[in-house]
């Protein structure tokens, strides 16, 4: 089973072949999870991109992404048009640019935090959800506001005005400048954190995310209000928070960064004739290479079950026995032998084939509780198989012995191949089936044929006796 960021390496490296094979693999695998965490990563590395000038394009890939999240159940041929739409989009990158330090960064955006803005009253009550004003002035000695509200007012103040202007550069590099900078600031809601522990630790992630939601979904401010600026928005944030775990944070920074450019709708998201030409060429064969990644996968089952059987099969047999001919199952076309989850053979041309169940839970890793459980399962499993081997060894050495010690048998007690004649009726002497020719003969041939009882029946005990000392 491929690894968490193995298919993010390889839509970094270019390699599409790769990234398609690891694709399908994991849906193969039912590791859709992993996709998931990998697109989000590799998305946010392209919204780290500066000036980034296909934020539309950029905003309908990570819808489509969503939509792979929310499925209950997803197709082969979306999951690889995700990959490969992001790997296009990812050339258009300019992945030479050097970060800029956080010494330039603030020379090119202090002048939009003046030391002395502050909020209006509309401002307050538009971010009232990640402010505590009313607190802090409570508890500040001198009943004036503290210095982190004043700080708090000061940032959103600036954020605000590029915000409202649409200054998408500036917003960027401010959203960049403040996550580096690493300030602390405790929200007193869970609001929009994705639990209580990380809005009491304050990460300033979490209140610039605040900002931005709160800016775009409020109908009264003084922005022009737009349900599709509040969608790009919540589009991202939904998807910085999907699967989050705590390492999340630092790897999807680009989500957040890139959120300027995603509003700029003045870019009509559109593809070139070339990457128009690749999508529709995968449009039109994707059921075909997710069949045959199966078929392949198939194949492959197919032969490592016929290894085990024949290793199954040479523990049977000992060195002089026959074994069984496999030719037949080889040559057999392993999608004959393809079943659905009911049982019935899969319809080469059922497009539903290419629909995979989604888990119902994400479930990254095992706990050591269910790893032990399956231990002992296995344990459990090998501790049976090899009491039945050594069984069936036993019982292989037995019939072999036995082999060797009847020939020898055969050669000392006489008469031992006609056992098996019916001597009731071979040596009858009932006066009724007798001849008159064979009674004058009687007194001369009842000695021959008492002693050849004699020997038979002698025969038979010691048979039965050999008999049981192997297989009773």
């Amino acid at each position: 089973m491929p690894k968490r960021g193995e298919l993010y390496n390889a839509m970094v490296n270019g390699s599409s072949s790769d990234a398609l094979m690891l694709t399908c693999t994991h849906l193969y695998e039912n590791t859709i999870y992993i996709i998931e965490d990998d697109w989000i990563n590799f998305s946010a590395l392209i919204g780290k991109t500066p000036e980034l000038s296909y934020g539309s394009l950029w905003n309908n890939i990570n819808k489509n992404i969503l939509e792979c999240i929310d499925a209950e159940e997803v197709d082969a041929t979306d999951i690889m048009m995700c990959t490969v739409k992001l790997m296009l989009l990812y050339k258009r990158c300019n992945t030479n640019y050097q970060p800029l330090t956080i010494q330039l960064l603030r020379q090119r955006v202090i002048n939009l935090f003046p030391e002395k803005a502050i909020l209006s009253p509309a401002g307050l009550l538009k971010y009232s959800q990640i402010l505590s004003v009313l607190n802090d002035i409570k508890n500040s000695e001198n009943s004036t506001e503290s210095d982190v509200s004043l700080f708090c007012q000061r940032i959103l103040a600036g954020l605000s005005k590029v915000m409202s202007e649409n200054s998408y550069d500036d917003m960027r590099y401010c959203l960049e400048y403040l996550c580096k900078k690493k300030i602390v600031i405790p929200l007193p809601t869970l609001f929009p954190c994705p639990n209580m522990e990380e809005a009491e630790q304050g990460e300033i992630i979490w209140f610039l995310w605040g900002a931005l939601l709160c800016f775009y979904s409020d109908k009264n401010g003084s922005h022009k209000y737009n349900e599709t600026t509040k969608d790009i928005v919540f589009t991202n944030y939904s998807l910085f928070i999907a699967n989050w775990k705590k390492s999340s944070n630092k790897d999807r920074l680009g989500l957040l960064w890139g959120v300027p450019y995603a509003l700029n709708t003045n870019v009509e998201p559109d593809w070139t004739y070339t990457e128009r030409v690749i999508i529709d060429k995968l449009q039109e064969n994707g059921v075909d290479i997710w069949k045959s990644f199966l078929s392949e996968k198939d194949s492959i089952k197919v032969q490592e079950q016929l290894q085990a059987q024949e290793i199954a099969q040479a523990k049977k047999y000992n060195k002089n026995g026959k074994k069984s001919n496999t030719n037949s199952i080889i040559n057999q076309n392993p999608n004959q032998n393809a079943l659905n989850e009911y049982g019935n053979p899969v319809d080469p041309l059922d497009i539903l084939t290419t629909y995979i169940p989604r888990k119902s839970s994400y479930d990254d890793e095992e706990t050591n509780e269910e790893i032990e459980v399956k231990m002992a399962q296995n344990n459990l499993y090998k501790l049976q198989y090899n009491n039945q081997q050594e069984d069936l060894t036993a019982k292989m050495k037995n019939a072999s012995l036995y082999d060797k010690q009847l020939e020898q048998l055969e050669k000392t007690v006489p008469f031992v191949r006609t056992l098996y004649i019916d001597k009731n009726s071979k040596f009858n002497t009932n006066s009724s089936q007798v001849s008159e020719k064979d009674k004058t003969n009687k007194k001369k041939s009842i000695k021959t044929n008492s002693n050849t009882r004699l020997q038979l029946d002698t025969t038979d005990i010691l048979i039965k006796q050999f008999d049981s000392k192997y297989f009773d």
